[in-house]
């Protein structure tokens, strides 16, 4: 098996398409579907997918009657 580095896979997906790069995003995103993950590799795929985004408004609530009123409407 033929090792590849991480700097030549992106400077060979750089000289791609964008239509061919588009194709190779899809690959790598399917990729985990054809095995199932472990634990750890399904923890840290699902914390690849969260963001920070930022502050919450002081004023923000997460309350319904804050929302919709006394009645819950």
């Amino acid at each position: 098996m033929t090792s590849v580095f991480y700097e030549e896979v992106i400077s060979l997906v750089d000289k791609l398409t964008p239509e061919e790069q588009q194709l190779v995003v899809r690959h790598v995103l399917e990729k985990p579907k054809l095995r199932k993950m472990t634990a750890d590799e399904f923890k840290q795929w699902l914390e690849s997918l969260t963001f920070d985004a930022g502050a919450v408004l002081e004023a923000y609530s997460d309350r319904r009657e804050d929302w919709y009123g006394d009645d819950g409407r």
